[in-house]
């Protein structure tokens, strides 16, 4: 008689279990989706070996708490040194780049929440922000260890702030967006084209706004850049305490390095610089303001992005404009935050290499702006053929992306640059003094300062030609050697370091290391 109450009082729960699960999952599957795809692809093509170049860099500093190159980057080297150490797991390598690829997957839910926001289906929203994650230069930011991978989930999410802001009308939303968008800055100085486009978005809701708003609004501003009042207290510690190895050695300014001490923040001076980073970057940032180029900047932003991604979508981004414009014109302002820094990247593009990284937010806003096109067509069959047709195609060009860049990222599951750490340890004694390219030098950053294998070695980067002088004079108390890539090989030519010093010892993949004995 007992029994059967119970038995039913068991099913009833059980039922009742089954019935949240199916709510949470018919209303959660795409989400869940859209982490564990892009999460999944991006750990499988994720190296637990050390990169080069300023990969390796953002893989060594944010650990030991160093000083990267300018502008310094401070909200990500703080954020990667909780993260790696947070997360027991690994290599720091891997535990770096696992932060990178997190930070790209909390970009790719901001663009579903936006494009959701411009009007989208939630579930095609979904799909456009996996596609833009499986483009070539998403992933390659998503499976290193890269500021823009931190800088672009900054920037989109103070976007999907900014748009709750203005859809609700919300002081509080402004002050988020304010945040997210100075610690968007805290990480890449790229970030602060965004700052005038959330004061229009401040201007728009001027009416809502009290005096206290605008002053919380401030200090939610500032709050982030105050991340860069680390780099003179770091400075300072390292000068205090002796941390650099280095210091000492006669290279001065002819060398650079992945070292604690090289970019020392010492002084108003040395700030400057280290803010002014890129100084040829100045010039181009007023090139922006003349409309007399406007026209250029899109004719070749549209060709870039053809060039990653089908026009197709440039032409739906185009339509989703529209449907934006004619039904949320107040969200124009949160694409105009999208669009912000994308001239001064085309500008800057005169002198830099790999502009695209640049163009990340440019091509993420028009991801969700493409994910609208389809309400564009009111209701009836129309609507409902156009969708299907649109989530056809945009499902073929995700495959398409997927497909083209795994090969090119299957090589990320390989030793990487760990050889270049491995000849030195084998070739170069303990004490000794190694010279290399930046390229090579972020590595063997990683190899003394994280993994410990180079042990007491000295790393400098610099080119043999630029420091001949110091080389003979510390050729008296070190061994010098020179690990030497395609980038510094011609350095090594006889004209510039002569032949009867050069000492190969030993080969790896186009890389040589050479003993400079000088000679009389």
């Amino acid at each position: 008689m007992t029994a059967a109450p119970a038995d039913r009082r068991r099913r009833a729960r059980l039922g009742a279990m089954a019935r949240a699960t199916w709510v949470f999952v018919s209303r959660w599957w795409d989400t869940a989706a859209l982490v564990v795809v892009p999460m999944v692809i991006y750990l499988g093509s994720t190296s637990t070996y050390p990169d080069g170049w300023d990969y390796g860099e953002m893989q060594t500093v944010p650990y030991m708490l160093g000083i990267t190159h300018p502008t310094g980057f401070p909200m990500f080297v703080l954020l990667g040194w909780v993260f790696s150490h947070a997360i027991p797991l690994s290599t720091v390598a891997w535990r770096l780049n696992l932060f990178c690829a997190v930070a790209v997957v909390v970009a790719l839910l901001a663009i579903r929440s936006l494009g959701i926001g411009f009007g989208a289906n939630r579930y095609i929203a979904s799909l456009a922000a996996i596609v833009f994650g499986m483009t070539g230069m998403v992933w390659q930011k998503a499976v290193h260890a890269d500021v823009h991978a931190l800088a672009l989930a900054f920037i989109m999410t103070s976007l999907v702030a900014m748009q709750q802001a203005l859809t609700k009308r919300s002081p509080r939303w402004l002050m988020a967006s304010a945040a997210l968008a100075a610690s968007g800055i805290a990480v890449h100085l790229t970030a602060i084209f965004l700052t005038p486009v959330l004061l229009v978005a401040a201007l728009a809701l001027f009416r809502e706004l009290k005096w206290r708003d605008w002053i919380f609004g401030l200090l939610a501003f500032i709050a982030p850049l105050l991340t860069y009042v680390y780099l003179p207290i770091r400075s300072w510690m390292i000068v205090a305490y002796n941390l650099d190895p280095n210091l000492g050695l006669p290279f001065g300014s002819n060398s650079f390095g992945v070292d604690w001490g090289q970019f020392l923040v010492n002084s108003p001076a040395s700030f400057l610089r280290m803010m002014n980073g890129a100084s040829s970057a100045q010039s181009y940032g007023w090139i922006v303001l003349n409309p007399y180029h406007w026209p250029g900047f899109v004719t070749d932003w549209i060709t870039r992005m053809q060039g990653e991604i089908s026009v197709v979508v440039i032409f739906l981004a185009l339509m989703g404009a529209i449907v934006v414009a004619t039904k949320r014109p107040l969200q124009l302002i949160v694409v105009a935050g999208g669009y912000a820094g994308m001239p001064f990247a085309i500008a800057y593009g005169a002198v830099e290499s790999d502009v695209m990284r640049y163009l990340l937010p440019s091509f993420g806003i028009t991801m969700a702006l493409a994910a609208v096109a389809p309400a564009l067509i009111e209701s009836g069959l129309q609507r409902r053929v156009a969708t299907a047709l649109f989530v056809a195609v945009l499902g073929a060009i995700g495959w398409s992306e997927y497909t083209a860049h795994r090969p090119q990222h299957a090589y990320q599951i390989t030793r990487a640059n760990q050889d270049a750490i491995d000849i030195v340890r084998d070739h170069v004694p303990d004490g000794a003094i190694v010279i290399t390219s930046w390229l090579d030098l972020t590595t063997l950053g990683y190899g003394k300062y994280i993994d410990g294998s180079l042990g007491s070695r000295l790393i400098v980067g610099g080119w043999p030609s630029d420091l001949l002088p110091s080389i003979r004079a510390l050729s008296k108390t070190h061994r010098v050697f020179v690990l030497a890539d395609f980038v510094i090989q011609p350095s090594l030519a006889g004209q510039h370091t002569p032949l009867s010093w050069q000492h190969p010892v030993g080969n790896w993949l186009g890389r040589e290391v050479v003993e400079l004995i000088p000679t009389p």
